[in-house]
């Protein structure tokens, strides 16, 4: 586990010790020993006890979805819960569907066929240039065997 996460359940413990015996008494033994055991007890919390959990600046996100998981699955009746669990999945249906217009696959493979056709075009354009032959003046050829005939002995 990361030194973050369990900075949050240190966190959530304090919360969860702060809070009235009713909604202690809702959240399952297991869960709060988990907490307990995975908590990072040298951590610092600061919680202030005359602000709401919303008002609370040092209080992280993950804890803050922390209890947002405790809150559905612990605190709040069936009915509840199941409208939460569908919240939550028309959120995370909307973030996907932002992700999938980013990374919209057809849209990468258009703009590989225009560099691709911009590829060819150039290719094209450089076969049609002719190609010039450089001939050899008859004195350069001349020099250069003698040069070389020289460089043999």
């Amino acid at each position: 586990m990361t030194n973050e996460f369990c900075q949050s359940l240190k966190e959530v413990y304090e919360i969860i010790k702060l809070s009235d015996s009713e909604v202690r008494n809702k959240i399952p033994y297991k869960f709060k020993r988990y907490v307990y055991k995975n908590m990072d007890n040298t951590y610092d919390v600061k919680i202030d006890i005359n602000k709401s959990l919303t008002e609370q600046e040092g209080i992280s996100e993950t804890t803050r979805s922390i209890l947002a998981l405790i809150y559905r699955d612990y605190l709040v009746d069936s009915k509840q819960s199941e409208e939460l669990k569908k919240e939550e999945l028309k959120i995370a249906t909307k973030v996907e569907e932002k992700k999938r217009e980013k990374f919209d696959t057809r849209e990468l493979f258009q703009k590989i066929n225009i560099e691709e056709a911009y590829n060819q075009d150039i290719n094209n354009k450089n076969e049609n240039m002719m190609l010039v032959e450089i001939k050899e003046s008859l004195i350069k050829k001349i020099y250069s065997k003698l040069k070389s005939l020289i460089r043999r002995k």
